[in-house]
């Protein structure tokens, strides 16, 4: 009679870089709806970056691109992957953290919600809200216009109560807000005429590290 073997446990892969326990490092990264292949190699660069704890990816398709991105980050230690699933195909925002645990809360976006969802978790102390964006930007210009208009009008709607969830009463009497950020693709530069679209100002690092207690963005 031959033993059986017994396989050791699978661990969960270890992240390239340990999260800050004091600071909130968070990356904005447009995926520009890679192929599963791409989508891969990107989620290698992202886990590599040492500021990248938590992540907003934009432009994520809702096929194998998608499912490859969000496995691939499981694979590199973001223990904590958010990824809604839109009713019809469409491009969405995921949320990924190799800190704490994300805790989705409704961000109110009745409009492609899966453009906009929100999560919070918790760092040095500090309940953070985070609520990622992409506004639609792609597709006929009509149907994109009006895609366009529709988020951002449920967005500007759901912003004011997405903050208040993170308002608190610190002393008797007096409230004060918890760190709470919301990043992504606004798409907020169009063109309104004849001739070339206006240039916007050259962007900054898609990376923001700052301490928990000071968030605010």
């Amino acid at each position: 009679m031959t033993a059986s073997r017994q396989l050791p446990p699978i661990t969960p892969p270890q992240p390239a870089h340990q999260p800050a326990t004091s600071t909130v490092r968070l990356m904005v990264f447009n995926a520009q709806h890679a192929s599963p292949s791409r989508a891969r190699r990107q989620a290698a660069w992202i886990a590599s970056q040492e500021n990248a704890d938590l992540v907003v990816v934009t432009e994520v398709g809702a096929g194998p691109g998608g499912h490859a991105l969000t496995e691939a980050l499981g694979e590199h230690g973001y223990s904590s992957v958010l990824a809604p699933e839109p009713a019809a195909p469409d491009y969405r925002t995921i949320l990924a953290s190799r800190g704490p645990s994300l805790t989705p809360v409704p961000s109110g976006i009745g409009a492609f919600p899966h453009r906009g969802p929100a999560a919070m978790a918790g760092f040095a102390g500090h309940t953070v809200g985070l609520l990622g964006l992409y506004v639609p930007s792609r597709g006929p210009q009509q149907r994109r216009n009006e895609s366009k208009h529709a988020f951002q009008d449920a967005a500007a709607k759901a912003l004011p109560r997405f903050l208040a969830r993170f308002v608190h009463a610190s002393t008797p009497g007096r409230q004060a807000s918890r760190p709470r950020t919301g990043q992504g693709d606004l798409q907020l530069v169009t063109g309104a005429g004849p001739g070339p679209p206006p240039r916007a100002p050259a962007s900054p690092s898609p990376v923001f590290e700052c301490p928990a207690s000071r968030l605010y963005r």
